[in-house]
């Protein structure tokens, strides 16, 4: 018997990355605004860290589109 909503089933993994991918980039938004917001404030040491958080959450979010294409490239999950 096979379960259609298998996340190893390779039609399953591309959509899994794509939301993954999608959610890690709008996280990376959300700091960056409210990275602006602090640099209104003038709170620099907070301003820092959502910056880390942010450049942090963009390299996640690269990873996760590499995943991706490499995904897409192979076809989808080589088991």
């Amino acid at each position: 018997m096979t379960d259609r909503n298998s996340f190893t089933e390779p039609a399953a993994e591309p959509r899994a990355l794509l939301g993954l991918l999608y959610g890690v980039m709008e996280e990376a938004a959300r700091y960056e605004e409210d990275l602006q917001g602090t640099e209104r404030l003038n709170d620099r040491e907070l301003a820092d860290f959502l910056g880390e958080l942010r450049d942090e959450t963009r390299n996640r979010a690269h990873r996760a589109e590499s995943l991706l294409a490499q995904r897409l490239a192979n076809g989808g999950v080589q088991e």
